[in-house]
């Protein structure tokens, strides 16, 4: 059933004692905002509740104490969503594919309190429209999938410390953000391995503002489509990938050793 042209809700309490959130439950209606917010009891959002919801700006999920799983595409394809803010998610483990992907005007995006979140799926916040992303909720994710930040055009920066706890950098992880002028590894000492398209076609970055020496545990590189910026010199490129094998030959050296 085709909601778009629903603009409010007042469900008051009456979701209190849910424990889950079925598929699409509100895609593609008319609200500007929607909260999920103080349910003590829900356990689970399914995949697409609130994408293609063209009006959508603001979403909160805070004080969930049992929620668990968000599936994917929570907010995909909501084009005028700016603000998303995730506080106080005790119990979240893991966030689905396409979480906010394709919401280029989406300049916020809070994440504070998640302590158990280990899994954050495909295309995270793909295609955005953030300029800085610095939450302090991500510090224990391990996983990310593909193109997790890829195609942020107005990217500016990115640190390290956002993700301390990050095993693995997977493909096309921050490909495509053209705007992007600022790399820190700071932060990513438990990073093992990069897959390909590593900053590939982040055309702003210059050598300068590029710092690998967080990387102090990665052991292997996929150097295909590596650092392509209009901005860098085949020689600077080639500087980068040297000073990213050093770290990978001591590395595997202190592997050897143990």
């Amino acid at each position: 059933m085709s909601c778009w042209s629903l603009r409010c809700v007042d469900l008051c309490e009456g979701l209190a004692n849910v424990q889950h959130i079925d598929d699409f439950f509100l895609a593609g209606c008319g609200l500007s905002s929607f909260d999920f917010v103080d349910m003590a009891s829900l356990r689970s959002i399914g995949d697409g509740c609130l994408s293609k919801t063209a009006q959508l700006v603001d979403v909160r999920l805070m004080n969930l104490p049992q929620l668990a799983s968000i599936g994917k595409g929570l907010l995909q394809d909501s084009g005028a969503l700016q603000r998303v803010r995730m506080a106080n998610l005790p119990q979240l483990e893991t966030i689905g594919d396409s979480f906010a992907a394709a919401t280029p005007r989406l300049f916020s995006c809070e994440v504070t309190n998640c302590p158990s979140l280990r899994t954050i799926g495909e295309r995270f916040l793909n295609g955005s429209g953030l300029t800085t992303f610095a939450p302090s909720g991500l510090a224990a994710v391990t996983t990310i999938g593909s193109n997790w930040m890829s195609d942020c055009h107005h990217l500016r920066s990115f640190t390290g410390a956002v993700l301390p706890s990050l095993r693995h950098i997977s493909s096309y992880f921050l490909s495509g953000c053209n705007g992007l002028r600022y790399f820190d590894s700071s932060g990513l000492g438990s990073v093992g391995g990069i897959d390909q398209c590593f900053l590939a076609d982040c055309h702003a970055l210059r050598e300068d503002n590029i710092d690998f020496a967080g990387f102090t545990a990665v052991r292997k590189v996929d150097f295909r489509a590596f650092i392509r910026s209009h901005e860098l010199p085949a020689k600077a490129r080639q500087r980068l990938g040297k000073a990213l094998q050093q770290l990978v030959h001591a590395s595997n050296e202190k592997g050897t050793q143990r």
